[in-house]
C-alpha cells in the first residue's frame, strides 16, 4: 500500500495519506483545514539498504563439522 504526500492550496499544509489502492483517484481533504482542492505531490523515494552479510565478516560462518 503506497504512502502519498498531498499539498493543500487553501491551508498550504503538506500531509501525507495511506492509499489502500493504487488506483485512488479522488484526493482525500486536508486534515488541517478540511478542504476538498488538495493534490498529490512528488514524494523524495526513501530506500533502505542493508549490509550484505559477506560485506561485514561477521555474518553466519559455516557450520563447522567438528573434525579437523
Amino acid at each position: 500500500m503506497p504512502i502519498y504526500e498531498y499539498r493543500c492550496p487553501k491551508c498550504e499544509k503538506v500531509f501525507e495519506k495511506l492509499s489502500l489502492s493504487w488506483r485512488s483517484t479522488l484526493p482525500p481533504a486536508c486534515p488541517h483545514c478540511g478542504s476538498p482542492e488538495t493534490s498529490r505531490i512528488q514524494s523524495r523515494l526513501g530506500l533502505v539498504q542493508g549490509e550484505s552479510p559477506a560485506a561485514s565478516g561477521s555474518a553466519c560462518a559455516k557450520p563447522s563439522s567438528g573434525f579437523s
